[in-house]
């Protein structure tokens, strides 16, 4: 169901900015009162989360991730699991980029070095959503505890609002490149919840991150 929600809601993001309608109508506006908000340290706040939200980043990020469930918890499925949905998503940020080819906000709202490439959606905002809503479900799946699981998802969310609040507080994003991101995020992670169901019907001797821990509650 969600990712179907997910799915819909994209869609008619991408037809309000391709039509220039809808919830893009306030892309303008954002871009105009943003760079008033700047100062020193919101810069490099806003620089260092734009940094872990890179490609780069979280390509390590992920690596050490799925190393991590491979060697560690002995779970070869989760990790192929891990490793597709992190595949999916970068296939889907060139894509629909590619696809929608939206032209990011004008050079002097931008604070930084300029980007050439399509603005539509923020790869930052859907990588971290989907990144830290992994971690998240991990978690959630491994620890008992529910002040961990809270934190963990807590900080996803943080995490991925955070993220793409810098994108749109650096100038390289339009506002609704950042929901886009988020609500492509969220598809992709509803999918990834489908694909682990589906293994575990087809496996029924396989449980993702199956042992509990129970030592931090």
């Amino acid at each position: 169901m969600l990712a179907l929600v997910s799915v819909g809601l994209f869609a008619q993001l991408v037809d309000g900015v391709l039509e220039r309608g809808d919830l893009s109508v306030i892309d303008p506006v954002v871009e105009q009162r943003v760079p008033a908000l700047r100062d020193s340290v919101l810069n490099v706040v806003a620089d260092v989360l734009a940094l872990l939200g890179s490609e780069v980043c979280l390509g390590i990020f992920a690596a050490v991730l799925v190393f991590w469930v491979w060697t560690q918890w002995k779970d070869r499925v989760l990790a192929a699991v891990l490793t597709a949905s992190m595949a999916v998503t970068a296939g889907l940020i060139v894509g629909v980029k590619d696809l929608v080819g939206r032209v990011r906000p004008a050079a002097w709202a931008v604070y930084g070095p300029p980007d050439p490439s399509p603005a539509f959606p923020s790869g930052h905002t859907v990588g971290t959503t989907v990144f830290l809503g992994l971690v998240a479900g991990l978690v959630v799946l491994r620890w008992s505890s529910w002040w961990v699981r809270a934190f963990a998802l807590g900080g996803w969310v943080l995490g991925s609002v955070a993220v793409g609040a810098s994108r749109i507080y650096l100038g390289y994003h339009w506002a609704t490149d950042v929901v886009a991101g988020l609500v492509l995020g969220m598809g992709v992670l509803a999918l990834t919840v489908v694909a682990v169901d589906l293994l575990r019907h087809r496996r029924p001797s396989w449980t993702p991150a199956a042992r509990v821990v129970d030592d931090l509650s």
